[in-house]
């Protein structure tokens, strides 16, 4: 369990990581937002490297409630259920986008980046597995491999969400991933 001044410095990172991208983000500048000293975030963690992986894992962990196994439900509306949850998240810090989507700076670091795919990973094994779980139904297509209708699906969504944080419009996050899940159902459904 994070303590206050650890969820403090972990809102703050992000914050600033979202101002001033992840080069912005030093511990001294950490300390200067805050106002406490540097040695004061080195008491809570040991590095930038640190406070990354714990904002990461605390997003991992997030994602893994969104996950609903209820196979009561079609599979279109467990699909929807997901990303519905994912995007309220999103809408509502969007801050955390500037993270989450940033696995191309995390190149150089592989513990970072292999956090990254791991969220990355589970996430679209999901998806697959709930749209295996459509093709055997006969409800989506089965001329496509569905490695390739999640890649479809995941890599829009994706595009979506950088798109809606980079103009930063104003606009409904949740319901243009609505819009986008109804096109692909369409274009999907058998």
């Amino acid at each position: 369990m994070l303590s206050e001044r650890q969820q403090e410095i972990l809102t703050t990172a992000v914050e600033i990581i979202a101002a001033k991208g992840i080069q912005g983000l030093t511990i001294k500048n950490l300390s200067k937002e805050i106002g406490i000293s540097e040695a004061a975030i080195y008491r809570h963690f040991d590095s930038k490297t640190s406070i990354l992986m714990t904002i990461l894992k605390s997003f991992e962990q997030e994602s893994k409630n969104f996950l609903n196994d209820d196979k009561k439900m079609n599979p279109s509306d467990r699909i929807n259920d997901f990303f519905q949850r994912m995007l309220t998240v999103f809408q509502a810090r969007p801050s955390i986008i500037s993270v989450i989507f940033s696995e191309e700076i995390f190149h150089n670091n592989k513990e970072l980046s292999g956090l990254i795919h791991s969220i990355m990973k589970n996430n679209q094994d999901y998806i697959e597995n709930i749209i295996k779980d459509g093709q055997n139904a006969e409800m989506y297509r089965n001329d496509i491999d569905s490695n390739y209708l999640t890649l479809y699906l995941t890599g829009a969504l994706h595009l979506m969400v950088k798109d809606w944080h980079f103009r930063a419009s104003g606009e409904n996050l949740i319901k243009k991933g609505d819009e986008l899940l109804k096109s692909f159902f369409e274009m999907i459904k058998k």
